[in-house]
């Protein structure tokens, strides 16, 4: 699939580095021009968020475009699941400042603001039961325990698996239980300090939406829209697509402290992206529809790439490999400077282009006698 990206150079120079971030792929040797400091990397997706709650707030007491309500939904989905995916996972791995301490402290405070998990019960499954040699991808992975217990098992055909996962998004009984567990999470689990936070910000939210509100039913109608929906029930549902797409799941013996080789072959990146289409034909027409597709083709990518796998998820690998770099900041470069070097110590990177071809890999996997 290396031809992906590389077809990519037919296009300007200047053009590179956004391909690097759309796909999450970057050119042998190339380096960054720009990387965005820690504040930075902390306080953007935070501004996202109330961007887009705010924003879609305005939108529905204005009566304006309905266009405008899903751009909002957009920002505010992308910045909640950099908050998780990007703030919250350095945090807990002591990468983002490099302070333990404020580090915790810098992912409860913006975990809250979205309802996330709480960053220490998130810490004990991520470190203990995901990162662990003798979890990762076993039935004692915290990830394959949560993929189980939304009915995805081992040894259920491709097929039902695709069913299962169609249903699961569209089930309302799927967004309560999940909603709820957050909620839990914020409210009733944690430290008194991150309840603290919690309720603080449900302060926060709650004027927020009264100074916009000409009523109770008014503030209901607004806060579902422009809080509910993209923060919660779009959250859920990219959390469930991006957390299957991560990894090869089940397929050692629990108690198997793997290799190198083993652990490397549980990992790959997923890069967001089409190969550019053959125009090679006599006809203007059919030349014409090839492109139009790319571009359709490569919207969607755009889209999942700001609200499914924003941040370095792209590149979950490299994570895996080198879980305390410094060089997040940079991932993709990172992880394809790593490649230059001859990655060391490590077998060669696997990859696969597109989400759902990701998916499917792993559904395959899981329908596989083993």
């Amino acid at each position: 699939m290396q031809d992906i990206r590389q077809s990519y150079m037919l296009f300007p120079t200047w053009s590179q580095h956004f391909f690097t971030w759309l796909t999450g792929k970057a050119l042998p040797y190339q380096r960054p021009i720009f990387t965005m400091g820690t504040w930075l990397q902390y306080f953007v997706p935070i501004f996202m968020v109330l961007l887009g709650v705010i924003g879609a707030t305005w939108v529905l007491t204005t009566n304006a475009n309905s266009f405008f309500l899903l751009v909002c939904w957009i920002i505010s989905l992308s910045g909640a699941r950099l908050i998780a995916l990007t703030i919250r996972h350095q945090c807990i791995h002591s990468a983002f400042s490099g302070k333990p301490r404020l580090d915790m402290w810098l992912a409860e405070i913006a975990t809250a603001l979205i309802y996330g998990q709480d960053a220490q019960s998130y810490k004990i499954d991520h470190i203990s039961k995901h990162h662990n040699r003798k979890a990762l991808a076993s039935e004692k992975d915290s990830h394959v325990i949560a993929i189980q217990k939304y009915g995805f098992k081992l040894g259920m055909s491709k097929k039902t698996l695709w069913v299962n996962l169609f249903i699961l998004i569209i089930s309302p009984i799927f967004q309560i239980k999940h909603s709820i567990a957050r909620l839990k999470c914020n409210f009733f689990y944690p430290s008194y300090v991150r309840r603290g936070l919690s309720i603080l910000t449900l302060m926060s939210w709650i004027g927020i939406f009264s100074l916009f509100s000409s009523s109770l039913l008014d503030f209901t109608y607004k806060f579902f829209l422009a809080f509910v929906i993209p923060l919660f029930v779009l959250c859920n549902i990219s959390v469930i697509l991006e957390m299957i797409a991560e990894h090869q799941y089940f397929g050692e013996i629990e108690d198997t402290t793997l290799s190198n080789e083993k652990y490397a072959e549980k990992c790959w990146a997923v890069f967001c992206g089409e190969r550019l289409p053959n125009t090679n034909h006599n006809s203007f027409f059919k030349n014409a529809v090839m492109w139009l597709m790319w571009s359709i083709k490569m919207f969607m990518h755009f889209l999942i790439r700001l609200t499914i796998l924003p941040g370095d998820i792209v590149v979950h690998d490299f994570h895996h490999r080198h879980p305390y770099s410094k060089e997040w900041k940079s991932y993709a470069y990172a992880r394809q400077k790593d490649i230059d070097k001859g990655h060391p110590g490590w077998p060669e990177y696997k990859e696969i282009w597109g989400l759902f071809n990701a998916i499917d890999q792993v559904f395959l996997s899981m329908s596989i006698k083993k």
